[in-house]
């Protein structure tokens, strides 16, 4: 009796295993344990290449495109040119924000604006998105109205750039589109 108490006390179901089975059984578990850590490292490794992307916050986009661009101004939904000799001036402000300048005069409205401009890259294009305020002081008054001007617009690898300027004047939104090239 005492060595059946024995058997049952210490019987477990790895004991009754005979020992070719229970080394198969530990293999089969490294096995496992194996495959389980190389697809970690692997998601691991995938997870660190996708998150570097072409648009790191290191990344210099200002100086790709700051420069003079020579081109014209439309009207928004027209074809024709009435100036074939205006300029935008894009200034560095820091690596993803440049400063657009432009000194038009647009149905006798003469607009000098410097407009901060968030960049962004896509795929060989760099993106321009800004607002400001211009003061408008219309002949005869003492008061200048705030005009809000909005400017958005992309940058081509060839220096090449179409860039649309909406001007909010009361009652009425003067929307024209400048395309121009870096000379």
């Amino acid at each position: 009796m005492n060595s059946a108490k024995r058997k049952s006390e210490f019987a477990s179901p790895i004991n009754l295993l005979p020992l070719p089975d229970i080394i198969n059984l530990i293999k089969l578990i490294m096995k496992v344990k194996s495959i389980f850590l190389s697809m970690m490292v692997l998601s691991i490794v995938s997870l660190g290449f996708t998150a570097c992307g072409d648009d790191e916050e290191g990344q210099d986009y200002a100086s790709e495109i700051k420069g003079t661009y020579n081109g014209s101004l439309t009207f928004a939904g027209t074809e024709t040119p009435f100036d074939n000799n205006a300029q935008i001036i894009v200034d560095r402000k820091d690596n993803s924000n440049v400063i657009l300048k432009m000194n038009e005069e647009i149905m006798g409205l003469a607009i000098d604006v410097a407009c901060t401009s968030k960049i962004t890259y896509t795929d060989g294009t760099y993106s321009v998105s800004g607002t400001t305020t211009y003061s408008m002081k219309p002949e005869g008054s003492p008061v200048a109205i705030p005009v809000p001007i909005t400017i958005t617009g992309s940058f081509d690898k060839k220096n090449n750039t179409t860039l649309n300027i909406s001007v909010g004047i009361p009652q009425n939104n003067l929307n024209v589109v400048f395309e121009g090239s870096k000379k």
